[in-house]
């Protein structure tokens, strides 16, 4: 259902023209309101004033032709985000198509056009237009977030170092902890909101993608829209990691296999003038962490490593079965004693400050060139060894080289044997019913289109309490729950822990880009627990939902 009047504004200085597109818009967008201009400078002015969704372009006109018009509204930052759709009789050639993409352009339909075509190209460019303005304004209130609690970190900060004169080693690290967490909380519940926002992108992006034609210019535009929110997805991906509200899925592996299985790749990040030397443990090196999320620490110490030896060097990557007793002053503080696996990443690069080493691991905080990159990667690496139940200390002096020790809690568990499931090709079960769970009104409005154009029968519950209702009281049998896990109120496990009293057999799939400390404590995610992270494409969302139907 549209929530608002759809606005179109057509640029043409041909009034007949004019007058067949108004009557195919009242035909088949009725209630949509046309907007039209016989010029370009016209209709630049109109475009500032009304604020349209959709933009309708000719190119041959006199004056300022259809290119300088799209060029200059692509220049304004309050116009660039309006999809522009060119209709041309003349200009249909192949070099006039690229020249339009060129010049900003999302669309080109070459006259006369198929009406029921330019209809689904302005729906479509409709709901780019939203989604566009939705991720711009996420991107702004998250940077603004950010720097307003940064200032005030960096004022207690100051506060801090005036009222002490000697900044103890563990009154040191209580500080940083503490800090941390006030960030992180920021940092998981924008990420959070965010992620809900990048699947809508990405989901609607995915749908437009799939009704283009293989040699539409268009794809190309729908494709980078698509490339945009992923990018987006794994800095928010980041923030959750930082935060330690990143969906983490815990298994029993040797280190020492998958520093040797990361080998190859960590020798394609660093240049040819660096020496990677491996020191594995003799014995074996398990663990129980997300290994994924385990690889990503390698690989970011790897590439700071890197970057600190600009002109070449060793960098040395060690794992070791270690005995912390609380004696040693270079152990992490804070540390239980006990055995526990150390994986150390030193280089023999420019080294680090007192003063830098105090601020490495803040979120942002970066002291490399502006756009060099985000300042996540050594956050991101504190909360994935937090989340593991571990600790890491820096040792480093100014050009004598840095060392990153992490040390996680060793394990005599066996690796656990993965059972890989194999999934038929992904096809739609018709007359299969799903109830999906989710407080996201613009998510729920993508899985009821996604999953009812499957062949499936959708219900939609906005909240844990709107489903039990739908099921106890109601009736419904779904063949499949789809579940947020991270819900006011009745979160999902909750919700279906309830629900499995009378049907022990249930089928669940729950989905999430966030987890707090309560989910946490459940233990939800076990190997046998179908689990889809946010943001997903269209594609891992099917095979995840055949997969689920396919369990007895």
């Amino acid at each position: 259902m549209e929530t608002k009047t759809l606005a179109i504004l057509a640029i043409d200085d041909i009034r007949d023209n004019l007058t067949a597109l108004r009557a195919v818009v009242a035909e088949q967008l009725p209630g949509t309101r046309l907007l039209t201009a016989l010029d370009g400078p016209t209709g630049l002015a109109m475009a500032r004033a009304e604020d349209p969704d959709v933009i309708l372009l000719d190119i041959v006109m006199p004056g300022m032709d259809g290119f300088a018009v799209c060029r200059q509204l692509k220049a304004d930052e309050r116009l660039r985000a309006i999809p522009v759709i060119f209709l041309t009789a003349m200009r249909t050639d192949r070099e006039s198509r690229v020249d339009a993409l060129e010049a900003g352009a999302e669309g080109f339909l070459a006259k006369p056009f198929d009406e029921v075509e330019l209809t689904a190209q302005i729906r479509a460019m409709a709901k780019i237009k939203t989604a566009n303005r939705l991720q711009r304004r996420e991107n702004e209130q998250l940077a603004e977030l950010v720097v307003e609690r940064t200032r005030e970190l960096e004022r207690e900060l100051a506060e801090h170092k005036q009222a002490e004169q000697e900044r103890e080693k563990l009154e040191e690290q209580l500080r940083i902890s503490q800090k941390m967490e006030a960030i992180g909380s920021l940092a998981g519940g924008v990420a959070h909101d965010f992620n809900n926002m990048l699947n809508v992108i990405i989901g609607y992006g995915e749908i437009v993608l799939r009704k283009l034609q293989a040699d539409d210019p268009l794809r190309e535009d729908v494709k980078e829209i698509i490339k945009a929110g992923e990018r987006s997805a794994m800095l928010t991906r980041q923030l959750l990691a930082f935060s330690r509200k990143q969906v983490w899925q815990p298994e029993v592996f040797d280190l020492n296999v998958l520093v040797e299985n990361l080998e190859k790749m960590l020798r394609r990040l660093i240049r040819e003038d660096i020496d990677l030397r491996l020191t594995l443990a003799a014995e074996y090196a398990r663990v129980r962490a997300d290994p994924g999320q385990l690889e990503q620490v390698v690989v970011n110490l790897a590439i700071n490593a890197r970057d600190a030896m600009q002109y070449g060097g060793i960098l040395t990557i060690e794992t070791a079965d270690v005995e912390l007793d609380g004696r040693c002053l270079s152990e992490p503080v804070g540390a239980a004693p006990g055995r526990y696996v150390l994986i150390a990443v030193t280089d023999t690069g420019c080294g680090m400050s007192k003063a830098i080493i105090s601020r490495i691991f803040e979120p942002f905080f970066t002291t490399k060139e502006k756009g060099s990159g985000t300042g996540l990667g050594l956050s991101t690496v504190y909360g994935i060894v937090k989340q593991s139940g571990g600790h890491i200390v820096v040792f480093s002096e100014p050009g004598c080289g840095t060392t990153f020790k992490i040390y996680l809690p060793a394990t005599s568990a066996l690796p656990e044997i993965k059972n890989i499931r194999q999934v038929e090709e992904v096809c739609p079960d018709h007359g299969k019913s799903i109830l999906v769970v989710e407080d996201e009104e613009s998510l729920r409005a993508l899985f009821a289109r996604l999953l009812s154009g499957w062949g499936y029968e959708v219900t939609i519950a906005a909240n844990g309490g709107e489903a039990l209702l739908l099921v106890e009281e109601n009736g419904l049998q779904p063949d499949l729950i789809i579940s947020d896990i991270v819900m006011p109120g009745m979160n999902g496990p909750v919700l279906v822990d309830r629900l499995r009293r009378q049907r022990a057999d249930l089928r669940v799939l729950f989905m999430s880009g966030y987890i707090d400390d309560a989910i946490l404590d459940q233990s939800v995610l076990t190997p046998e627990t179908l689990f889809i992270g946010k943001p997903f494409n269209i594609k891992d969302l099917a095979a995840k939902i055949k997969e689920a139907m396919q369990r007895g």
